[in-house]
């Protein structure tokens, strides 16, 4: 008898949270996301984090945006077009293994990206993340090296990569300051977390563009100042990802799943950093 009482508990709690999401994003969602994000893309990824991908996960990935006739655009061009077959591909922190994995596979294949960076670590170790293990970011040399290539574009990802919601207004001002906008003219906001003060003071600093997650208030999303990205994880298959380029019915899922995320991973700052 509880079993049935669990269950059917269960499936009314499923039920209200789809209806939930369904309509919130249905509000707020006015064109499909075309915008995807990626932490990390390595051999082989650590049972400690959700965010890294498998290499050839990745590869499936392009395969199958590819496959159902999207085209892989610069961010410039993605900012001015409104059109639904394009795909704009970005990877927060960046980390050495982007230059590793990556840029190679987008060189065979000529697939721009955008890459956001954590400005005060440029060539040092991920001491801001509790997985650091001797993880490096990009090295100068490297970042001009790939944007001489003009295939790879970046961004702005904090000098610290703090949550910028818990910022006094002069930290925050630290935090987001603009340096070298010829270069580095979008910002992606770190955990995905922002809200309206947030928003201005990017504006503020000078940015051009600014790119969230799916954990951040559906409410904020579209605009200039928050740019919605569907993230990719080590959970992913093909059903799922498919699921993803497509938009598809079981995208609130992806929502509630990053929401949950979202939750938790500012602390992983905080713990390091004590």
């Amino acid at each position: 008898m509880w079993l049935i009482v669990i269950l059917v508990a269960i499936l009314l709690a499923f039920s209200l949270a789809y209806l939930y999401w369904i309509v919130l994003l249905k509000s707020h969602m006015r064109h499909p996301i075309r915008c995807f994000l990626i932490h990390e893309v390595v051999p082989r990824p650590s049972l400690l984090s959700a965010s890294e991908i498998a290499v050839s996960k990745f590869l499936t990935f392009v395969d199958e945006v590819q496959a159902e006739g999207f085209t892989f655009v610069s961010p410039e061009h993605f900012l001015s077009s409104e059109s639904s077959s394009e795909i704009l591909l970005t990877f927060d922190d960046g980390f050495e293994s982007f230059y590793e994995h990556v840029y190679p596979i987008l060189k065979a294949k000529t697939i721009p990206a955008l890459v956001f960076t954590v400005r005060d670590y440029t060539g040092k170790d991920a001491a801001w993340d509790y997985r650091n293990s001797g993880r490096k970011h990009l090295s100068p040399e490297q970042i001009d090296e790939m944007a001489a290539s003009r295939l790879v574009f970046f961004g702005s990802h904090s000098a610290s990569h703090p949550d910028l919601t818990r910022l006094s207004e002069e930290k925050l001002a630290q935090e987001i300051k603009a340096v070298n906008l010829d270069l580095f003219e979008c910002f992606s906001y770190p955990f995905g977390k922002f809200n309206p003060d947030v928003i201005a003071a990017v504006k503020k600093a000078g940015y051009y563009r600014a790119f969230c997650s799916l954990n951040g208030d559906p409410k904020l999303w579209g605009g200039r100042f928050a740019i919605p990205r569907i993230p990719l994880n080590r959970f992913d298959n093909r059903f799922t990802l498919r699921t993803k380029i497509m938009n598809g019915k079981l995208l609130w899922l992806e929502v509630v799943k990053a929401r949950i995320i979202g939750m938790f991973a500012p602390f992983t700052h905080d713990w390091k950093g004590r």
